[in-house]
């Protein structure tokens, strides 16, 4: 399946929108973790900081490549579509992916 130039550029544009959404989404998140991690005392601060570090790795990279699908969005739509319609949309789903595992791992938290 082949898409039309105005196509390409239509979902261009829902990359970039998608991307700052998902990106607002995830830092969110990361100042949930960021918040939770200050309220334990200082003992505790050393108890969970692996955990909470890992966790702040990810969302901060979900952050980055959600931010990236924007901006490749943004640049196919000056530069034009080839290459910066395939790199949004790799760089997006692995930010979604980063974020389903981000939420799975606070559910497992709860449990």
């Amino acid at each position: 399946m082949s898409l039309s130039l105005e196509e390409k550029k239509n979902v261009l544009a829902q990359l970039f929108a998608g991307g700052t959404a998902l990106a607002g989404l995830v830092l969110v998140f990361l100042g949930s973790i960021l918040a939770s991690y200050e309220g334990f005392d200082t003992e505790g601060k050393s108890v969970v900081r692996s955990k909470y570090q890992h966790r702040a790795t990810m969302a901060f990279s979900g952050f980055v490549f959600a931010l990236l699908a924007a901006a490749s969005g943004l640049a196919g739509m000056i530069f034009g579509p080839d290459w910066w319609l395939g790199a949004g949309i790799l760089t997006l789903g692995v930010s979604g992916i980063l974020l389903v595992v981000m939420a799975g791992l606070s559910l497992l938290d709860i449990r």
